[in-house]
């Protein structure tokens, strides 16, 4: 119906944005069938990396559906790219007058011609933390070490009414306050109900596949990956690669784990099959799943530098390793830790001993207590969408 009410959500190039928003959106479906979710994302590579995401793509389309803005790009035609945005918009700002929509976006609506959508329903424009887990200071510190051109006052987001954040960490906030905007602190949406039966149920579903990582039995390691290339707050004798190889090679030398690689939108997979090509598939699987599904069956999570798809696993009872080779000046503002460290059981820098110790500790059953502070703000902005 033309008259339906409407919730445009407008990613970002960065997978959580979805992974974030979308058990907002789930919540919104229980509380109202009704509504229409659209989620647009702007480049063909986001689109595509998000169908590859079979357990993310699933639950966003039980909700809403994907649509890439200008839906069909053209390489060589600017014209055409052109005239199928200049559509794709028309419909949006149209029903905004014809019915009562929301905007939901995380930097999207802050440029010409997308802030005509803010502009046209300013009222009802929200504006998300991207990361569900919120902000942590230390990021800030070592983002400045390493990115100096980089001013927190240059990047305040205007184009919004209500900002929604999962901590009191985020630099925006102090922008929205000056500026009377609604802010809206909640919790982590990866902690809402739904989603959490969402993925049990997905997790039930992929035992039944029965994929080769299950057929042989064995206990599975999550392996978050990142860049195989040079990263900066990384030594400098150490890269993404360096740092592969020589943790599989530990795993597979010394436990009897199955390896489930899990890439990352920039993770360069045709050198991560270079690197495999001469190691032991038998117990190498890369996998697409989503992390929260792949905790149901691992004991450990590793990764090679501070991820936010880790508190994935840390908040589904999995033991999470930290195994990394940081610079010196990371290692000092860190006090050699994780830089987000609530989300990390075990901290390891280059210690390939203390790593093959931790594989081999016997890891009783987890059971996280999670604190939810922000129950009744996280209610009242559902309640809120979906009305």
């Amino acid at each position: 119906m033309i008259f339906q009410k409407k919730i445009y959500i407008f990613l970002n190039n960065k997978i959580i944005s979805c992974d974030t928003i979308v058990p907002i959106a789930q919540e919104i479906k229980n509380k109202n069938n009704s509504i229409k979710i659209f989620f647009y994302v702007f480049n063909k590579s986001t689109y595509d990396t998000l169908k590859q995401n079979k357990n993310l793509y699933s639950i966003l389309s039980s909700v809403g559906s994907l649509h890439l803005f200008g839906w069909k790009a053209r390489k060589n035609n600017k014209i055409a790219n052109v005239l199928y945005k200049i559509i794709d918009l028309s419909k949006i700002l149209l029903n905004s007058f014809l019915c009562k929509s929301i905007n939901i976006h995380f930097k999207a609506l802050e440029k010409f011609p997308l802030n005509l959508v803010y502009y046209f329903n300013i009222k009802n424009t929200f504006f998300f933390d991207s990361n569900s887990w919120g902000t942590e200071k230390l990021t800030y510190k070592t983002d400045a070490l390493f990115y100096k051109e980089r001013k927190i006052e240059d990047s305040y987001i205007k184009n919004y009414n209500n900002l929604v954040a999962f901590n009191h960490h985020w630099h925006q906030i102090e922008y929205a306050k000056n500026k009377k905007k609604n802010i809206f602190i909640i919790n982590s949406t990866r902690i809402l109900p739904k989603w959490n039966r969402y993925i049990e149920k997905l997790a039930y579903a992929e035992e039944k596949l029965k994929p080769k990582w299950l057929q042989n039995k064995k206990k599975n390691i999550i392996y978050i990956l990142g860049s195989l290339d040079n990263v900066p707050t990384l030594h400098k004798n150490s890269t993404g690669a360096t740092l592969l190889i020589e943790t599989i090679d530990i795993i597979i030398k010394n436990s009897d784990f199955n390896i489930l690689l899990k890439p990352h939108a920039i993770t360069d997979i045709k050198k991560l099959e270079k690197i495999l090509s001469n190691k032991n598939k038998k117990r190498i699987f890369i996998v697409y799943n989503h992390v929260a599904v792949l905790s149901k069956f691992s004991t450990f999570c590793i990764a090679n530098y501070f991820s936010y798809a880790m508190p994935d696993a840390w908040v589904n009872n999995v033991f999470v390793i930290e195994y990394s080779h940081y610079s010196r000046e990371v290692l000092k503002i860190s006090k050699n830790n994780s830089v987000v460290s609530k989300y990390v059981d075990q901290f390891i820098n280059k210690n390939p001993k203390e790593l093959n110790e931790t594989l081999n500790r016997r890891i009783s059953n987890i059971n996280r207590n999670i604190i939810s502070k922000n129950n009744q703000i996280t209610e009242l902005l559902i309640d809120k969408l979906s009305s």
